[in-house]
């Protein structure tokens, strides 16, 4: 599903595959379950937010309970899902983890990986001018065309 929307997606299968996908190609939304192989992912979480502190976590969880899921929002998680969970709020989650890091962020880098994500049509708005600046050229084409704009397409791990 996430990829037919355009998401560039890792997936890892233990807590050691994460940390080394981290520390090489941080993302900017990680999806962690809380039942590892050789970790939990209250451990994995801490350890996304030593490596990686702007990326957003949002736990799934076929074994949802109230501690854990104070414990991962204390920590830092964006979101606590249980599983199963519908494709539509998961999907949900992560946009809106997208939209946080996005909205946090200073970072020209993110707006670097957004621009260079298959040619999306970009702009930024100042509030102070009340101007909208094109930042790619499809941009313009839009607005005349009064079209939607796409969501962001960012790198996302998947962490299971």
């Amino acid at each position: 599903m996430l990829q037919t929307k355009g998401y560039t997606i890792s997936i890892v299968h233990s807590g050691w595959e994460a940390k080394e996908e981290i520390k090489n190609n941080p993302p900017e939304v990680a999806l962690v379950d809380l039942k590892l192989p050789d970790t939990d992912g209250i451990q994995l979480l801490r350890l996304i937010k030593e490596l990686s502190p702007d990326t957003e976590v949002v736990i799934l969880t076929g074994y949802a309970d109230l501690e854990s899921a104070l414990k991962a929002l204390h920590l830092g998680a964006f979101g606590y899902l249980r599983k199963p969970c519908p494709a539509d709020r998961l999907f949900l989650s992560i946009e809106s983890a997208l939209r946080h890091r996005i909205e946090k962020s200073s970072d020209s880098q993110l707006l670097g990986k957004v621009l260079q994500a298959t040619n999306l049509p970009v702009a930024a708005f100042q509030p102070q001018t009340g101007t909208i600046i094109a930042l790619t050229p499809g941009f313009g084409q839009l607005i005349q065309k009064g079209t939607p704009l796409p969501h962001e397409k960012l790198n996302l791990k998947m962490l299971f």
